[in-house]
């Protein structure tokens, strides 16, 4: 005879609700260079509630359990490194801000760029002698 699960998902759900409110609350206080640890933990808690209770994966098997984790790791490792080249970089210099848009190349390098002896520019040069 099958036991329910009913009573644990619906706290289950509760948590998530409780998460998702927590969310909330943290997207509106200004926490500085804290605001995207304090995101990512809080979505990392959803996240392993959803794989271990929705997902099932805490009554399986044990090797069910490590390739979750191994997935974890792997996506932790991921945003590791992409957070560390994001914070090396270095800021962009004004000087190539355009300065009545505030982003992008300034025009006139784009037109002063030297581009050689471009195949596309020839087809140019030859439709408009036809």
């Amino acid at each position: 005879m099958a036991h329910s699960h009913a009573p644990t998902y619906f706290v289950i759900y509760g948590a998530l609700l409780v998460l998702m409110v927590l969310t909330v609350a943290a997207s509106m206080v200004p926490l500085g260079m804290l605001a995207v640890p304090v995101a990512l933990t809080i979505a990392t808690i959803k996240a392993v509630l959803i794989i271990l209770f929705f997902m099932h994966v805490k009554d399986e098997a044990p090797l069910i359990g490590l390739m979750a984790a191994a997935g974890f790791l792997w996506l932790g490792l991921m945003l590791l490194f992409m957070m560390s080249d994001y914070v090396t970089r270095e800021q962009m210099s004004p000087r190539g801000v355009h300065p009545e848009f505030g982003s992008g190349p300034v025009i006139s390098q784009i037109e002063e760029a030297d581009f050689g002896a471009s195949p596309w520019r020839q087809i140019r040069t030859d439709e408009r002698a036809v």
